[in-house]
């Protein structure tokens, strides 16, 4: 864990935190984020009806899991 930095701002003299940390993630490029577990695909459609896939891939795990125990 960084060290965060203190700064007060001079017309209001309210105080803030600013964490300082730099994350590299290993690989060729550490810039990439996060990669998924589960791939999901979205359509024309889901993207004009306002669907998060991830988020139906998410409750899909979810039943999934429930069911099994």
């Amino acid at each position: 864990m960084s060290d965060p930095i203190f700064i007060e701002l001079p017309n209001t003299t309210l105080r803030a935190k600013i964490p300082v940390a730099i994350l590299v993630l290993p690989g060729d490029n550490p810039d990439r984020g996060v990669l998924p577990d589960v791939e999901v695909e979205y359509s024309i459609g889901d993207y004009v009806a306002g669907r998060d896939r991830h988020l139906d891939a998410v409750r899909d795990l979810i039943r999934e899991d429930r069911e099994s125990t």
